[in-house]
């Protein structure tokens, strides 16, 4: 087999932040190869600088053995690497021969006909050997065949080698194995393909090698026919401890909050989710990219259509919060995952930021008291050590780590009942991740809950005092005690079973 990409020493980082380090990678013809590892290993940056997105720090990739250098998606593109993203540019308006045919319409004189376009979608069918509905109109395609016309579009225009992200994350299992068949006729065709997903079944599946990477680095190259899954978690989290992971007694007072079948349509979406958080307790969920994780917390914080099933608040049925206030209204304080789009108001001061959630306390008579914002704001920026000249200062100014101990700080602070917080540590330093970590462990303390909603399965098992696994919108896994490792977690979630640390009598068919 020729060698279609060589990927040596390349490195690349964000500030001090060192996202690849020193990575080689090759990928031949007729192959598969798989690039596997927990969120933050380096996945992402490595298949953005294969797809001209981002540029190296250093290093060098050659395509067929020459050197090439990407400043923008169509260089990667000219060089015969198409990137299928896992959100898709098909235009659902138009038929999928039209699809086929965006950007390299069939013209004479500048002026093509339906009779063109057909003629040349019939065309790149059949050199690519994909059989799509030509005259259907995309929108009313499932996902698996959007993913089709997005490969049979990137094999017309001389791809051989393709990428595909987390191709069957929102994929039926017959979606998924129709995929899986199309590789096997790629690569029988002599195309290469750069496989990226968390689902070792998959992986272990569909590779000839796998490629684990971990904070940044390469750490296996191991064949994908003869490894096990219990062997590539280990690969993916290492020796990893539960390092500072609070041991407190387990609570026993009622339920503060208490999910019975939740459910949403859709994918992502949630499937018969039911669980229980009581006081002085953080319970971690934790779930990959569309897995139904994230959208478990916004239902909770009022920023989803309200789901199917039941909801009590203290033992009391309530309705699901149609937003942040309404979530507020039942005690629940929500830490959004994006601060600069739902969690900030870019445009005032970091004391009217903090003062958004305690509107109410600081107000009398209809107007916000000054002295009463101002001494909360003080108080929060203290105990959070928010690095900021003034409170008048305005937020934006303030560093990405200090900008989230505002949005934490705020939130912590107002919660009356509990805490849902989303990625509350996404973006920050060392530093300010021990402190807000710290805090949510002291809001426990003080006999209020939490639930942290995250896909750092670091962070998830440091803080919490049980973890729900969610996977393709399923409760699959709790694990508490000993049983709670980054190991069980990172294997809970991709349907193995580690040898260490693997899921026992808690966990949840």
């Amino acid at each position: 087999m020729g060698e279609l990409l060589s990927v040596h020493r390349v490195s690349k980082s964000f500030g001090a932040t060192r996202a690849l380090v020193d990575i080689d990678f090759a990928l031949n013809s007729g192959e598969v190869v798989s690039v596997l590892g927990e969120n933050g290993a380096g996945k992402s940056t490595l298949i953005k600088i294969l797809s001209g997105v981002l540029s190296p720090d250093r290093g060098t990739l050659r395509v067929r053995g020459e050197p090439v250098r990407f400043t923008q998606p169509r260089d990667s593109l000219n060089a015969g690497i198409a990137y299928i993203p896992q959100e898709l540019s098909v235009v659902g308006s138009l038929t999928v021969a039209e699809n086929l045919v965006l950007g390299t319409w069939p013209a004479k004189l500048a002026v093509t006909s339906p009779w063109a376009i057909m003629r040349r979608a019939r065309d790149i069918c059949e050199q690519t050997g994909i059989e799509l509905p030509l005259r259907t109109k995309a929108s009313t395609l499932r996902l698996g065949d959007l993913q089709e016309i997005e490969i049979a579009k990137s094999l017309a225009r001389n791809a051989r080698i393709v990428l595909l992200d987390e191709p069957t994350a929102a994929l039926s299992e017959a979606e998924a194995s129709h995929l899986f068949d199309l590789v096997r006729s790629l690569t029988a065709r002599g195309v290469g393909v750069i496989f990226v997903s968390h689902r070792l079944d998959e992986v272990v599946g569909i590779s000839d090698r796998v490629c684990v990477l971990r904070n940044g680095r390469n750490v296996a190259v191991v064949d994908g026919h003869d490894i096990s899954r219990a062997e590539l978690v280990r690969f993916m989290v290492g020796d990893a401890v539960v390092g500072e992971r609070p041991v407190t007694p387990a609570p026993t007072g009622p339920p503060v909050l208490t999910l019975d079948g939740v459910t949403v349509s859709g994918r992502p979406g949630l499937r018969d989710i039911s669980l229980h958080v009581r006081p002085g307790e953080v319970v971690g969920v934790y779930g990959i990219r569309g897995s139904g994780a994230a959208l478990l917390a916004e239902c909770l914080g009022g920023e989803s259509t309200r789901p199917a099933g039941r909801i009590e608040v203290n033992g009391r049925a309530v309705a699901f919060p149609r937003s942040p206030r309404a979530a507020r209204r039942l005690g629940i304080s929500y830490v959004p995952p994006d601060r600069k789009r739902g969690g900030l108001f870019p445009n005032l001061s970091v004391t009217a930021n903090l003062g958004m959630s305690h509107l109410r306390a600081n107000s009398a008579g209809g107007f916000i008291r000054p002295s009463r914002e101002r001494a909360q704001a003080t108080a929060t920026m203290r105990d959070l050590s928010v690095k900021v000249r003034s409170g008048k200062q305005n937020v934006m100014t303030l560093s990405g780590g200090n900008q989230q101990k505002v949005l934490v700080g705020g939130r912590i602070a107002s919660a009356q009942l509990m805490l849902v917080a989303q990625e509350p540590t996404r973006g920050v330093d060392i530093g300010a991740r021990r402190e807000i970590h710290r805090h949510i462990r002291e809001l426990a303390a003080a006999g209020k809950s939490a639930l942290l909603v995250t896909s750092d399965v670091e962070e998830v098992v440091d803080v919490s005092d049980r973890v729900l696994v969610i996977s393709d919108g399923r409760l699959v896994a709790e694990l508490s005690g000993d049983q709670l490792t980054q190991a069980s977690v990172v294997a809970a979630a991709a349907g193995a079973s580690a040898t260490a640390g693997a899921p026992g009598p808690g966990a949840v068919a």
